[in-house]
Formats: structure tokens, C-alpha cells, sequence
């Protein structure tokens, strides 16, 4: 329930159940992660693994492995790209990620992270957050390619098996442009 639905519940008024809630310390939510559970009553709609976030250090090793054996992309244009908060070793992290995912020193890229609200105990990982590069146009033209045709082979799927519908109902309708509109 929110403070102003506890304000409405109580005829009183929406400052005098805030001073309250901070007066006994409640938590209370992000005006994002309100507007989240109001579009999302019934609860997260994404369930990723536990163990396999996008911030686990794997999905980088696996981007970086296909890369390297599905794409055969050359090894001098991969590049990873490290945030670390200002206050912790660049040249550790730097040794981190090197080791977890097989790269030479000068293909990794440490940026110290400086914001004065960031408190470095609640710091996700030592090492920062990495994101992994590769420059290389075609590439980017082929996976765009790849991912158009898994789309349209999906949609055909759907429309063959009667899962899409019209324009009225929700769904997902297709142009002849390649491009979707989500209903």
C-alpha cells in the first residue's frame, strides 16, 4: 500500500503519514519501483536464474567465447570497457578480468567510477561492472540480420499456429519495413 492510499485510509493528510513513515524509519519505494509495481501487480514478469544475471562475470564469458568461436571475430578488436568506483584498485581489476576472460592488458579499459552519493560498501563487485566490445560494422550487420530472421521465423510460427491476431487484439503486427509494432 502506498502513503497516500494509507492517507486516504486514514483521513489524514499525505505529509503527516510521511513524517510518520520516516519518523519510524520505513522503507519506502523509488517513484520508478512505485510505478513498477502499480504496472506490475501481480509481480516481477521476469524470472532470470539466480545464478545468471546480467551482472554475473559468465555472460561476459560467454559473449566473449562466441565471439571468438562462432563469430571468429579478430582478437585485437575485442575490448572490454571496466566501471570501478574511484576508491578501489584499477590495476586489480584490471588483472581480474584479463584472467576471467582470457584478454591482454591493453584490450581491458578500467574507468574509475566517481559519484560523491556512492558508498563503497555497497559496491557490487571490487572488479566493477564490465562491458564487452567489438567493433567490427559487418559483425553488427550480420546480428542484426540473424536476429531479424529468428523474428520473422518466430512470427511466421505464431501466425501459422494462430497465436498473433489482428490489429485489435494484443499482439504483434508486422509491416512490410521489418518493423513491429507490439499491441
Amino acid at each position: 500500500m502506498s502513503a497516500a492510499e494509507i492517507a486516504v485510509d486514514l483521513k489524514a493528510t499525505f505529509p503527516k503519514v510521511l513524517y510518520w513513515i520516516k519518523k519510524h524509519g520505513i522503507p519506502i519505494r523509488s517513484c520508478s519501483e512505485r510505478t513498477y509495481v502499480k504496472l506490475n501487480p501481480s509481480g516481477d514478469p521476469f524470472h532470470p536464474k539466480e545464478h545468471l544475471t546480467p551482472m554475473d562475470h559468465r555472460m561476459l564469458v560467454l559473449f566473449i567465447r562466441f565471439l571468438r568461436e562462432i563469430v571468429r571475430a579478430d582478437e585485437s578488436r575485442l575490448r572490454l570497457d571496466v566501471r570501478v568506483y574511484h576508491g578501489f584498485d584499477k590495476d586489480k581489476a584490471r588483472r581480474y578480468w584479463c584472467r576471467a576472460l582470457g584478454l591482454k592488458p591493453k584490450q581491458v579499459f578500467v574507468c574509475p567510477h566517481i559519484d560523491h552519493r556512492s558508498d563503497p560498501n555497497k559496491q557490487w563487485s571490487p572488479y566493477g561492472i564490465a562491458t564487452a566490445c567489438v567493433s567490427n560494422t559487418k559483425l553488427k550487420v550480420w546480428m542484426d540480420q540473424q536476429l531479424e530472421e529468428n523474428i520473422v521465423r518466430l512470427l511466421d510460427q505464431e501466425v501459422s499456429s494462430g497465436t498473433v491476431v489482428g490489429k485489435n487484439d494484443c499482439g504483434v503486427v508486422r509491416d512490410g519495413n521489418a518493423t513491429y509494432t507490439y499491441l
